[in-house]
């Protein structure tokens, strides 16, 4: 992901992103959020596709998901 100072963590997402979407994490993506990083659910973070879109999405480990 690209650090962004004291604010949130962006990551590449390939697939095309919509508000109110909930998205599947690819494995590789969601081993670095749990376990390198080592965020929660509830815990904030940017996803983005390339296409000029940079979405705010909320982590929910349970489904291995985040909401867009």
């Amino acid at each position: 992901g690209i650090y962004l100072g004291d604010s949130l963590e962006a990551f590449f997402y390939a697939a095309s992103l919509a508000v109110g979407q909930h998205c599947d994490l690819p494995p590789v993506l969601l081993h670095r959020v749990l376990d390198v990083l080592r965020m929660k659910s509830g815990d904030r973070m940017v996803l983005f596709n390339g296409r000029g879109g940079e979405y705010i999405c909320v982590l929910n480990t349970a489904l291995k998901q985040v909401q867009v």
